[in-house]
């Protein structure tokens, strides 16, 4: 089909005006499709950021639990809650908050195994230690040691 063929179709088409609606209904759904696509990669740029702060978190638990029982292969289970995102507290598990439904994701118990777990000197400075460090109430962290 030649070029100034398509031109003089469309300068004899009666239906100029439905034409030019029908092409701005289409970019609009384009449009529309876009920017639906943007928020899912946002979104789901979001979530894995959020994976791997808790990641880093856990790692870094690992490394300080490690120092002070001297096990370097200790467990350690995070008990995740949502609560509203109200708080005026800042604790190092507030980093988790998500801006869109006002919740976000604080630790709400800590589970941990290590060697010498038992020991009551280094049960008491590990939930100290946790307590602070995450704002968990101690009655919601565990210490128990490896068989």
């Amino acid at each position: 089909m030649d070029k100034n063929n398509v031109i003089q179709k469309f300068k004899n088409f009666k239906h100029k005006e439905l034409l030019v609606i029908v092409l701005i209904i289409v970019a609009i759904a384009i449009a529309l499709i876009t920017i639906k696509s943007y928020d899912k990669i946002k979104t789901d740029n979001t979530q894995t950021q959020i994976e791997n702060a808790e990641e880093a978190l856990l790692f870094q638990l690992k490394e300080a639990i490690g120092a002070m029982s001297g096990d370097n292969d200790c467990k350690i289970v995070l008990v995740w809650q949502e609560v509203e995102d109200n708080s005026t507290q800042n604790s190092f598990s507030d980093i988790f908050s998500s801006n869109k439904n006002s919740t976000c994701r604080k630790v709400y118990g800590v589970a941990v195994v290590c060697e010498n777990g038992n020991d009551a000197k280094l049960k008491v400075s590990l939930m100290n230690m946790l307590s602070s460090t995450l704002g968990v109430d101690m009655k919601n962290i565990s210490v128990n040691s490896k068989k």
